[in-house]
Order: structure tokens, then sequence, then C-alpha cells
């Protein structure tokens, strides 16, 4: 339960995070837009917002795919022993036996790195690799199959793997990590900050935190209590991968649907597709049929509540009687 609760968390960060650039030198930006990171330092920064940062043995952040290999806390899918990572590929059929939360290592010839491992990814709650692929690209969700025949290594989580518990915290009395995952589960907040993800509790994130908490009415103290931490995981609507690898939301209706709707973080999940898929037959345009709830469907749904249903504050949230008039 715990390796899927995390994987479901870091997913949703690393959805949160699109936009951002890819950099080898301001690897610690970890906001959508205008920040920055390279592929290493993108899939740490999920795991460390969900709890499980990527640290070694002795507990020092590993920030580089080469390094990542030995993550403490990880069994080592493939190879057998980290020693002989990177003399050779996996087989080809490794990528099926992938799950959420797996960590992914390659080798596309990019460096002279002695284990040859360049690339770091992870698999997201829809069973897709989600990376920070390139300088052109940015981050990118490809399908599971990305990079078979490149894979030198696969890390899966372990049940008794150390997680950060939401203790609270303050500028006076932090560590190091538990101020990085602050910083990142602000940036990704609702209130998006943008605060340079180094690990110093200063002004700007003291003052992020109070913001934070005065839009969630809780007293602003600087101190990010245990509910603060939950607020702030609760707001990512991360999926529950084991039971319906669908995403959750408090807003269900009578018919145990939940409400589809515009909001931060982006509904994800096979409902939107669905939704998407149904509009685009009607010929409403919803652009790339994505599982992800954006300005276009929003305003695919919009458009059919005018035109179809005849609704003059058509709202753009397909509840009940928008699925019910799409068969759905």
């Amino acid at each position: 339960m715990k390796r899927q609760q995390i994987a479901s968390i870091a997913s949703a960060i690393g959805h949160a995070l699109i936009g951002m650039s890819y950099s080898r030198t301001y690897r610690w930006n970890f906001f959508p837009q205008g920040g920055s990171a390279d592929c290493s330092s993108y899939t740490q920064a999920c795991f460390i917002g969900a709890g499980c940062p990527l640290v070694d043995k002795n507990g020092k952040e590993l920030w580089t795919s080469t390094y990542q290999i030995n993550a403490a806390g990880f069994d080592l899918l493939y190879p057998a022993s980290v020693k002989v990572a990177g003399r050779e590929h996996a087989p080809e059929s490794l990528y099926k036996s992938l799950q959420p939360g797996d960590i992914v290592l390659y080798d596309f010839g990019t460096d002279d790195r002695a284990n040859t491992i360049d690339h770091a990814a992870f698999v997201d709650a829809d069973g897709n690799i989600i990376n920070e692929r390139s300088s052109k690209t940015g981050i990118k969700v490809d399908p599971i199959s990305f990079g078979k025949n490149n894979i030198v290594a696969v890390l899966r989580m372990r049940e008794d793997a150390e997680i950060m518990e939401p203790t609270e915290v303050s500028a006076e009395n932090t560590t190091k990590l538990m101020t990085r995952r602050l910083q990142i589960l602000l940036n990704v907040s609702p209130i998006a900050p943008q605060l340079l993800c180094d690990a110093v509790w200063g002004t700007r994130t003291n003052a992020a935190l109070n913001a934070y908490k005065a839009s969630q009415g809780l007293t602003q103290d600087g101190i990010c209590t245990r509910e603060t931490w939950e607020r702030l995981i609760a707001g990512l609507n991360a999926q529950e991968i084991e039971e319906t690898n669908t995403p959750e939301t408090s807003e269900t209706q009578a018919s145990g649907n939940r409400l589809l709707l515009m909001q931060s973080p982006l509904m994800r999940g096979a409902d939107v597709a669905t939704l998407q898929a149904k509009l685009a037959a009607a010929g409403y345009d919803v652009g790339e049929i994505d599982g992800v709830f954006g300005r276009k469907t929003e305003a695919a749904v919009i458009a059919l509540q005018t035109n179809a249903m005849a609704i003059t504050t058509a709202d753009g949230i397909a509840d009940n009687a928008v699925l019910n008039l799409l068969g759905i």
C-alpha cells in the first residue's frame, strides 16, 4: 500500500510540473512555468515531494541518474547487481512488467559514464513513462514502451522503505529535505510561488507557506503543521492506483460518477478520456484526447451545455446531466 501511495503522489507532482523546461545548469527550479530541471533532478523532485527521497544508505541525496541506482529503500529489479549495471541493456520485454512508481534508468549513448546510465524517468499512475526529456521537449509523458531497447536498470520501492513523516516544521526547526519537500509542494499548490527548491527556509519560503495557510483558512504562523502537509498532499488529487486507477475527488454525484471540471492540478483519468471522446464524436473540439481536463475540454463542455442543453449560465462542469446526454 505504501508503494502505491508514494507512486500516486509522485505521479501527481510530475504531471503538475509539466511546462517546466529542461536545463542541466538550473536544476532546482521546480515549478511549471519558467522553472527548469534535468531528467534526474525532476525524478528526484517528484519523489521528495511524495515523501520518499532518493538517497543512499547514508542519507545523501542522489541527484544524478548515474548514482540513483544506489537509492536506499528500493529493490533493483534489473540487473542482478549494481556492479554490472550498464554492461548490457535489459530484455526488450522488461517494459511490460513495469509498474507505477518504478524508476527506469536508460542508456541512450549521450554520455561517457562508467555505468553508461544517461537518463532517468519513472512510471506514472496511468502506467506511462513520465520524464524531463530534453531542451526541445521538456517534460514528456511517453508510452510505457518508451526506450524499451535502452533500459539498463529498474528500481522498485520496497514496502519497508523509509518515508518522510509529515511532522511539524518551521524555519527554526527543520531539515534540508523537509524544507525542500515543502518548497516543492508549495510550488505545485494553487498559490504557485515559484520557489527555488534549494532547501533553505528563507523569507520567500516563509511568506509562501503563510500565503498557502491563509488560502486554507489556517493560522499564518510560519509553521508547517501536520494538517498543512495533509492539505498540500490532498490538493494534488493523487490517483488511487491500487483500487481503480482513477483520480478521486471529494465531489461525487449520486450515481457514483465524479464531477469532471477544470481545477488545479488538472483532473486526469480514463473517465476524462471517455468524456473527451464522446464530446469529439458529438462534434465538439476537445483537442487531443489525452485524459486531461484542460481548457479545451472545459470549452467543449460549455458549448455542449449552451447548444444542446440550452443552459444560459454554462459552467463547464460535466455533471450527471452532461454525462447522461453523452451516453456515459
